[in-house]
């Protein structure tokens, strides 16, 4: 009951939002991400955490708070959000990401499936995008934050890896997936 609740607020908050790049109601990506959290634990604050894990970095606290998700999913749900959680516009890119690796790697193995999950779910976008769209990719990521994306998304995989384990079900399908990103990466930096 509670994972229709948050799949209903997801809707509702991220009703007119769309994935860039794809233009997919990014609802899509939400439910993506909770839906493979759910093939490594049927823990069901996990899972919503995983289908809420955006809200509290993309949505303005006026409309949807850390307290309200307290007051509707408990503590377990958001404090997973909140550590898989950055803020760019307070710290910047550089910072903001630095911050998030060390959240995930002093954070629950729970709030570490969620950011595993989150991961593969990106990365499989954009792999898949870039094999159908190459020039909305190079336009969209390319340049200068190649860099810092791959650096992050390494430095990320690494950490998950150690917190995880490397026989972890997604940690094995994000090493494959990194492989084949850092081709892309070398093509659109």
């Amino acid at each position: 009951m509670q994972y229709k609740k948050a799949v209903e607020l997801v809707a509702d908050l991220f009703r007119d939002v769309q994935r860039e790049v794809t233009g997919l109601p990014y609802i899509v990506h939400l439910v993506g991400v909770s839906y493979l959290v759910s093939k490594i634990t049927d823990d069901e604050d996990v899972i919503i955490a995983a289908l809420l894990h955006d809200i509290l970095e993309d949505v303005p606290s006026d409309r949807y708070s850390e307290r309200q998700m307290r007051d509707d999913f408990g503590d377990k749900v958001t404090n997973i959000v909140k550590t898989v959680s950055h803020n760019d516009a307070k710290y910047g890119k550089q910072e903001s990401r630095q911050r998030y690796l060390d959240q995930i790697k002093s954070g629950s193995i729970e709030a570490c499936m969620v950011s595993a999950a989150d991961l593969l779910h990106n990365a499989t976008d954009v792999a898949y995008i870039y094999q159908n769209n190459p020039e909305g990719i190079k336009a969209k990521f390319g340049g200068k934050n190649v860099e810092l994306r791959a650096w992050f998304w390494h430095e990320r995989l690494n950490i998950l890896s150690d917190r995880l384990g490397s026989d972890n079900l997604l940690i094995r399908q994000l090493q494959d997936k990194m492989t084949e990103l850092d081709k892309v990466h070398a093509e659109i930096s």
